[in-house]
């Protein structure tokens, strides 16, 4: 038995056989949806969703970088602070304590006494450096390493060798870092 299909208005007719062979019928379907998809454009759906995708990627990676710059400058900016407030307790050996607030260090900064010395114009062996916080670790009076992010405070005390500093140095500093020790 075979039926006749005439397509709409275009002329041409289509036979089908209904004897037992339905995979021609179903090619047929097939061919039908893939020209729907095309008229509704649907096959492009995956490429448009791929589109998407590597925009959003393109837009989280420049808010990560963003992110990221930020706590590099935040970190720049509070060790700058830390220098400076250590240069003005220097340049003014009273024997006051100067606090320096919310300074931000990251993990694993390291600081050694006679390196901030020669960065603050002090002989070696003139400053001294305590740490009394969890997120610190002294394990010298010359030497201070951070064991994590922290935002914290900074005290500074320096003393002429005549007002009771040491008396090899003409300025002695004591610096701590989270609490104040420094007699």
């Amino acid at each position: 038995m075979a039926s006749a299909v005439t397509s709409g208005g275009y002329g041409y007719m289509l036979h089908l056989r209904w004897s037992g062979n339905t995979a021609k019928q179903e090619a047929l379907n097939v061919q039908r949806k893939r020209r729907q998809i095309l008229r509704e454009g649907g096959e492009f759906e995956p490429f448009k969703m791929l589109i998407g995708a590597v925009f959003a990627l393109l837009v989280l990676t420049i808010i990560v970088s963003a992110i990221q710059s930020f706590e590099q400058f935040r970190t720049k900016i509070s060790i700058e602070k830390f220098y400076s407030g250590l240069q003005n307790a220097t340049n003014q050996p009273n024997g006051q304590l100067l606090v320096i607030d919310n300074v931000f260090f990251e993990v694993d900064t390291i600081f050694a006494a006679n390196s901030i010395a020669r960065n603050i114009g002090l002989k070696e062996g003139c400053l001294e450096l305590d740490a009394s916080r969890p997120a610190f670790e002294n394990p010298s009076r010359q030497l201070v390493k951070m064991l994590s992010n922290a935002e914290t405070s900074v005290f500074a005390r320096c003393r002429t060798n005549e007002s009771g500093g040491n008396p090899a140095c003409e300025v002695s500093c004591c610096v701590s870092f989270g609490e104040q020790s420094c007699a």
